[in-house]
C-alpha cells in the first residue's frame, strides 16, 4: 500500500512557507554577523602568543610577561559591535610610558564614517569611542598597512632605562590586508642620544601617523 503526505489547508501551507522563510532569514543574518566580525579582525590572536612565537621572541623576555597580565577589551569590542559593516580596522595595543598601564587603541572604518576606541588600564573610563574624519583614518590606515617590521634595538643601545625587545603590537585588517606585527620602542619614540631627555629624543612612526586623529587641525 502506498502512503500520499497530506500538505493541508492552504493556510497551513502559507504558515510552512512563512515558518521556512523566516528561517532561512535568520541563517543568511548570521552568516552576515560571522562575516562582519571576521571582517572587523575577530580572527586576530589577541593573546599575541602566535605573534610572539612567530617571531621567536624569548619566553623570558618582558613582554610576554606583560601581555598576559591584562585580557585585551578589543574582542568584546569586536564581538559586540552594532554598528554599520567594517570595512577595515586598525589595533594597537602598548604599554605606557610612566607604569606600563595596558593602552588598546581601535581604529574603525565604515563605509561612510570612522571612529576611535581606546582604553587605557585603571583609568577611570572603560573606555573612550569618537567620530573622526574619513581622510584622517584613510591616511592612518594608508600608512601602518605598509609597514615592515622593525628590529628592537639591543639594550647597548637603548638608554639606561628604556626597556629593551618588543614594545606592543598593531594589528591591520582590510580589504586586501590581514596582519598582525610586533612594534619597538622605536615605533614610539626615537631617542638620539643615550639621554634621550626632551629635547633629545623625536616621534616615532606610529605616534607621527596618529597625531593627525588626536590632534586635528
Amino acid at each position: 500500500m502506498g502512503y500520499v503526505i497530506g500538505l493541508g489547508s492552504g493556510n497551513e501551507v502559507m504558515n510552512m512557507r512563512t515558518s521556512a522563510q523566516i528561517l532561512i532569514l535568520a541563517l543568511v543574518l548570521s552568516v552576515d554577523a560571522c562575516a562582519q566580525q571576521k571582517e572587523a579582525g575577530i580572527g586576530w590572536d589577541l593573546s599575541y602568543t602566535s605573534v610572539l612565537e612567530g617571531n621567536n621572541v624569548a619566553k623570558t623576555e618582558w613582554i610576554w610577561k606583560w601581555v598576559q597580565q591584562y585580557k585585551s577589551p578589543a574582542e568584546k569590542w569586536i564581538t559586540d559591535w552594532k554598528g554599520e559593516p567594517i570595512v577595515s580596522s586598525i589595533l594597537v595595543e602598548y604599554p605606557a610610558f610612566h607604569a606600563a598601564e595596558h593602552t588598546t587603541m581601535w581604529f574603525v572604518r565604515t563605509k561612510d564614517e570612522a571612529f576611535y576606541w581606546e582604553s587605557i588600564e585603571g583609568s577611570e573610563a572603560d573606555q573612550n569611542e569618537e567620530p573622526i574624519a574619513l581622510q584622517l583614518y584613510d591616511e592612518l590606515f594608508r600608512q601602518t598597512s605598509s609597514w615592515q617590521q622593525l628590529l628592537p634595538k639591543t639594550a647597548a643601545e637603548l638608554p639606561e632605562q628604556a626597556l629593551p625587545g618588543y614594545f606592543g603590537f598593531l594589528n591591520i585588517q582590510g580589504l586586501n590586508v590581514s596582519r598582525q606585527m610586533l612594534l619597538t620602542m622605536d615605533d614610539f619614540f626615537i631617542c638620539l642620544d643615550k639621554t634621550c631627555v626632551p629635547g633629545r629624543m623625536k616621534s616615532g612612526r606610529f605616534f607621527e601617523a596618529i597625531e593627525p586623529v588626536l590632534i586635528p587641525e
